[in-house]
């Protein structure tokens, strides 16, 4: 962490910012633009359509709300999730004492969410809240491309980590290469439903691997954490890392509560049908009929074993 101090040249007052890590995801609704359109010259028509304009704003905001709020609550429940290990109950408190206390800042552009989380290397006993963090943001992100693609709403997106710094106190706007990375990733490389990790986030994994640990049990956390961040992570065709949704640990996750059977069941056909309709509605030669072939590649190559599992 590096502590600046800027020089107001108004009043000559010394401000200090902390300019440190942070994990920054960009994600985009896709779809919102289209929906928006509806709106265009709206306000000039008489009478005014105020059912085209109250159906149109409260579904797209709708979206966006949800999306924060569910990512909010993913967060903090993969956050404090409690896992249990074959130890001793002291080692087991010290291990739940890892759990949680991580600062989570969500802001939204338009169609656009930005979710960050500092992260504060302050030695060995800052490492475990810090994988958590990683683990809990890559979880969440999972969790909502799954329940987004299943309400038609696909997320594209980027993740890194890398310096920013809080843009005002109080406020949740963060601004530094960290942002501009994660940013990048989403709208120059991702171009289709999905979310690419960049490789300042990946070092970071490997950061935790190679450490030289003095605490052992510390080090058995970590490099468990590490080793379920890399379970979410899988090489796509153009080399690129991405977010796999479909792995067979998110499967586990819904199989573990019965409740999620029907959601199961909705993931998949509206998921199917969704993909189906965008190459249908798409021209050969439109460049959105070949994102969304590639889409549909990984999609049905891991999606049987999710209609396997019901």
């Amino acid at each position: 962490m590096l502590l600046l101090v800027i020089m107001n040249k108004k009043n000559t007052e010394d401000k200090q910012i902390n300019y440190t890590y942070h994990t920054v995801a960009f994600l985009d609704i896709l779809g919102q633009r289209e929906r928006l359109k509806k709106l265009n010259g709206v306000l000039d028509s008489d009478p005014l359509d105020s059912k085209l304009i109250y159906d149109t704003l409260s579904k797209t905001y709708q979206n966006v709300n949800e999306f924060r709020k569910m990512f909010k609550d993913f967060f903090n429940s993969y956050a404090n999730e409690r896992i249990k290990y074959p130890f001793a109950n002291n080692i087991q408190e010290k291990f739940d004492s890892f759990r949680g206390n991580t600062e989570l800042l969500i802001q939204n552009i338009s169609d656009s969410v930005i979710i960050s989380s500092p992260v504060n290397i302050l030695g060995e006993d800052s490492l475990p809240r810090i994988i958590n963090s990683l683990s809990s943001t890559l979880l969440s992100t999972a969790t909502i491309m799954l329940v987004m693609l299943a309400r038609r709403c696909p997320i594209r997106g980027g993740i890194d980590l890398e310096g920013a710094i809080k843009f005002t106190d109080g406020n949740n706007e963060v601004y530094g290469p960290a942002l501009a990375n994660a940013y990048e990733l989403e709208s120059k490389h991702a171009q289709y439903p999905r979310v690419i990790v960049g490789e300042n986030f990946l070092e970071m994994l490997s950061y935790f691997n190679d450490y030289d640990y003095q605490d052992k049990q510390i080090e058995h956390y970590v490099k468990g954490m590490v080793s379920k961040c890399e379970g979410l992570l899988i090489p796509d065709k153009d080399g690129r890392i991405i977010i796999h949704f479909l792995c067979n640990f998110m499967l586990s996750i819904f199989l573990e509560n019965d409740q999620y059977s029907n959601f199961l069941k909705n993931i998949i056909s509206n998921s199917n049908e969704y993909i189906n309709d965008q190459i249908s509605l798409h021209d050969k030669k439109d460049i959105l009929y070949h994102r969304y072939i590639k889409f549909s590649k990984y999609f049905n190559l891991y999606i049987p074993r999710w209609k396997d599992s019901i």
